[in-house]
């Protein structure tokens, strides 16, 4: 019944207690129950009966149902870690992504994305409808990065992007195809709305914080609004 994905676990814990290593165990794993279903149980089993080496010859324990329970915490923590409308990481798991990066001091790009004119849908056609441009906004985001890229929502109309291995001139690509994307006409119920983005773009270098290459990327994202938005600008090193 066991998961496999669990079996190991629960053979190290069942194997310490018949051996006499330990006197007991309680370990959460899964299991598949009759009906085929994958569920979580407590399970916790002692010792009731040794033999003359010490290893058990009688167990007693207990399984209990605690799926609902971890479905719950998989659920915290999955709200503390993504953006509720969108499903991208939050501003707080983004900057811990940033983080490790930096400690790598591999080459990495942060692009800060900015929505033109989003004001105006909110007001024209409504908060709800707001809403669903920034969700399909982030999918098209999500499809047209690579695997290795990080994205996420720093709330409003905000998006950021962790690029590895951006070392500019050809990787500029990454940038030029989303300023593309957002331009297409987005069909939300009966209405075509149509927006564009701006972006700023910082490449880390050996010495930069998060807060250092954020201001970088932030000052160039407000050079591409002033030059005229639908459009990109890379901060100087």
């Amino acid at each position: 019944m066991v998961h496999e994905g669990d079996q190991a676990a629960v053979d190290e814990v069942m194997d310490a207690l018949i051996e006499g290593r330990e006197s007991q165990y309680a370990i959460e794993h899964r299991i598949r129950n009759g009906h085929g279903e994958v569920v979580w149980v407590h399970n916790r089993a002692s010792a009731l009966e040794r033999d003359a080496s010490g290893r058990a010859v009688r167990l007693v324990g207990l399984l209990g149902d605690v799926t609902d329970r971890r479905r719950t915490m998989l659920q915290f923590e999955y709200l503390a870690h993504h953006d509720t409308l969108t499903g991208l990481l939050n501003r707080t798991a983004f900057w811990d992504a940033v983080r490790g990066a930096l400690l790598t001091e591999q080459p990495a790009a942060l692009v800060l994305v900015d929505l033109d004119e989003f004001k105006p849908v909110n007001d024209d056609h409504g908060h709800d409808i707001g809403d669903r441009l920034l969700m399909e906004v982030a999918a098209r985001l999500h499809g047209v990065l690579r695997r290795s890229d990080t994205i996420a929502r720093l709330g409003g109309d905000e998006f950021a992007i962790l690029c590895p291995n951006f070392q500019g001139g050809r990787d500029e690509r990454i940038v030029t195809r989303i300023l593309a994307t957002l331009a297409e006409p987005f069909a939300i119920e009966d209405r075509i709305i149509t927006i564009s983005g701006s972006a700023g773009v910082a490449i880390a270098s050996g010495t930069d914080q998060p807060d250092q290459l954020y201001a970088r990327a932030d000052a160039a994202l407000y050079s591409a609004k002033r030059a005229g938005r639908n459009c990109y600008a890379i901060a100087d090193p």
